[in-house]
């Protein structure tokens, strides 16, 4: 077989008897898919910002009614449960660090911002 026939030989008349002929992907057919990725993308965002001025004209709130209604009832008890929860480990590194245990810089820190959490917890209103 000579170099160009190597070259070409799935192209043309040289195909495995009885097979289906195969379609060569073309430059073409990549660029094509391509525009539509970037023509869908450019639609997408046409769509947002038609969107988002309606739903800020529609909207109108100040931003302190926006702070009370964002943060739910659920969401203050999910942040109080976590800041119980870091309350109770500063809690359990302070009697390890009474005990004698050496503790970690990190550690250290936890203790030492025990009373802004327990601020925070008041803040919220759910201390339990």
């Amino acid at each position: 077989m000579s170099a160009e026939a190597w070259k070409h030989r799935g192209t043309g008349s040289n195909t495995v008897p009885g097979a289906a002929p195969t379609e060569a992907v073309s430059e073409g057919n990549v660029s094509n898919k391509n525009s539509k990725r970037r023509a869908a993308r450019k639609r997408a965002k046409t769509r947002e910002s038609e969107i988002k001025p309606s739903i800020a004209t529609s909207e109108a709130t100040t931003p302190c009614e926006l702070t009370t209604s964002d943060t739910t009832q659920e969401e203050n008890e999910k942040r109080a449960k976590s800041i119980r929860k870091k309350i109770r480990q500063a809690n359990e590194l302070k009697s390890r660090r009474d005990d004698g245990e050496s503790l970690l810089p990190e550690q250290l820190d936890k203790i030492i911002k025990m009373n802004e959490l327990v601020r925070q917890l008041n803040a919220l209103g759910l201390d339990k």
